[in-house]
């Protein structure tokens, strides 16, 4: 019985043994079975199939107008793989769809083209997200909008082309800086032609007061004749009432004792003329003695402000011919409004004379040599401010008027051109 037990349980065993190798087959071929069909699923009728979408990196200058998007379909399936077992769609299908702009929309919605960067984002349609659940993979793109004027070099501007900004102003993100003849930022406060600027430690401009306002009427003061003993109280009115000036000195004028009133001529915005040395008709001098008169007043301008000497010339008693044009080379400033100040030495019929006729762009003529033309100056300066007029030197005149003033050639006034 032990043998037929042990031969029994012999048998039991490789029983049990066979079904596990049996069960181990069934369990193998169902996992083959399975890959092969996972396999043939990806790759025959798109199970592992990927289509990118992507949005192409653009970069533009500030100013430059917006570019086309462009957005690339591609995919590493071979072209003939049907997306999936059901349809005839194929992944070359899906592509010339995708590269012919159709089946998604993209945006971009810079604001009006300004520095910064912008994204460029694909929205795929709701017919493609269908096709192509779980196969779409969308790559967003970015416009990248450059300065105008380039970027940031240190503490300094280099524009596209690799040079630096000088004597310009730079707008960045924003704030605007400015940037000197040796192409350092300014820091502080500057005036530019006929606006003064104020920068904060970092350079950007944090206010702008504009000293002439070049759509609004102006005209021109001159004052001949001085330096002379009230011509201190005049600049005091200038400067209190922020009005400019153009004076026009006599050479022989200008000693130790007033050469700080010209400098502080400059100091608040006037300007200086040349009236020659010693009030000569010059149309009645031989040219060596013309040019004398003009050299020698210019030098000594220059002596005393250590800036420069005038550019302009008034010539006494407004005589001029063809000799003094040619001799004296420099503009000739004559004048539309006579106060006749010299004349009738009163300070209301200055003003009346003034007045009564003044306009925008006018060149007004008076004396600093008489007390009545001071006293005057007290109600005409802001007379002619209240009623609209910015008093400006005669270059600042021409200038915002758009005339360059050419040598040996006569100005009357400067009138806004219609």
């Amino acid at each position: 019985m032990a043998t037929m037990s042990s031969k029994g349980i012999e048998i039991g065993t490789e029983t049990k043994s066979g079904k596990n190798k049996k069960l181990f087959i069934i369990v193998f071929v169902l996992l083959a079975l399975l890959g092969a069909g996972v396999f043939v699923y990806q790759n025959f009728f798109g199970g592992n199939i990927k289509i990118v979408l992507r949005a192409e990196m653009l970069s533009i200058i500030e100013g430059e107008e917006m570019p086309q998007l462009v957005v690339n379909a591609t995919s590493k399936s071979e072209r003939s793989r049907r997306i999936t077992p059901f349809e005839e769609i194929t992944v070359g299908d899906i592509l010339d769809q995708l590269n012919n702009n159709e089946g998604y929309e993209v945006f971009c919605e810079p604001s009006e083209l300004l520095e910064g960067e912008y994204p460029i984002e694909i929205a795929a349609g709701h017919t493609l997200k269908q096709e192509l659940r779980g196969k779409l993979i969308i790559e967003h793109g970015i416009l990248t909008v450059k300065n105008r004027y380039g970027e940031w070099a240190g503490e300094r501007f280099k524009r596209h082309d690799g040079s630096h900004v000088q004597e310009d102003f730079v707008v960045w993100q924003g704030d605007k800086y400015y940037f000197d003849a040796q192409g350092d930022k300014v820091v502080g406060e500057l005036k530019l032609s006929y606006t003064v600027y104020t920068f904060d430690e970092e350079g950007k401009v944090i206010s702008e007061i504009q000293l002439i306002d070049p759509t609004k009427p102006m005209v021109a003061l001159t004052y001949d004749d001085g330096p002379a003993g009230r011509t201190g109280e005049l600049l005091d009115i200038l400067e209190e009432n922020k009005a400019h000036a153009t004076f026009f000195l006599i050479g022989q004028n200008i000693n130790d004792e007033n050469a700080h009133l010209l400098k502080r001529m400059i100091d608040i915005g006037s300007e200086i003329g040349n009236h020659s040395w010693s009030h000569p008709d010059l149309s009645t001098l031989e040219e060596e003695m013309i040019k004398q008169q003009v050299e020698d007043t210019n030098g000594r301008v220059l002596a005393v402000t250590g800036v420069s000497a005038p550019m302009i010339m008034r010539l006494p008693y407004g005589a001029v011919n063809s000799k003094v044009r040619e001799v004296v080379s420099m503009p000739l400033i004559f004048w539309n409004i006579d106060t006749l100040d010299w004349k009738y030495r009163d300070e209301q019929t200055i003003v009346d004379n003034v007045m009564n006729v003044v306009k925008d762009g006018d060149i007004i003529l008076m004396h600093d040599i008489h007390d009545e033309t001071i006293e005057a100056a007290k109600i005409l300066i802001p007379t002619l401010q209240e009623a609209g007029y910015q008093l400006v030197t005669v270059s600042e005149l021409a200038d915002l008027r758009g005339v360059t003033l050419e040598s040996g050639v006569g100005y009357l006034s400067f009138p806004e051109e219609e």
